[in-house]
């Protein structure tokens, strides 16, 4: 009889929560997250239109890259050689199917 009447306090307080979370996720007319939507996408516009007018005023000196010293630089990569490939199965165990 205990059992039961856990059980049914448990469903009652699950029926109630489950209710309020409908109700605060899916209730109203949408107009207060809409103009959250709008404040975040304006506060964003404004940021990103205050870093653009910090950027513009940049100006990359490109005369270094026509220095001689630049210029006498030499590329010192050396060619990557293929590996053999491994077993197609590098969990089976050895020699198994290989």
């Amino acid at each position: 009889m205990a059992s039961f009447k856990n059980q049914a306090i448990i469903g009652f307080v699950a029926v109630i929560v489950l209710g309020g979370g409908y109700l605060f996720f899916f209730s109203g007319n949408g107009s207060t997250s809409a103009s959250v939507t709008e404040t975040t996408a304006n506060s964003a516009q404004d940021a990103f239109t205050t870093m653009l007018a910090q950027l513009r005023p940049i100006v990359f000196d490109t005369s270094v890259l026509s220095d001689p010293r630049f210029l006498s630089l030499v590329d010192i990569t050396t060619a990557i050689t293929g590996e053999p490939e491994g077993r197609t199965d590098p969990f089976a165990p050895p020699g198994a199917g290989n």
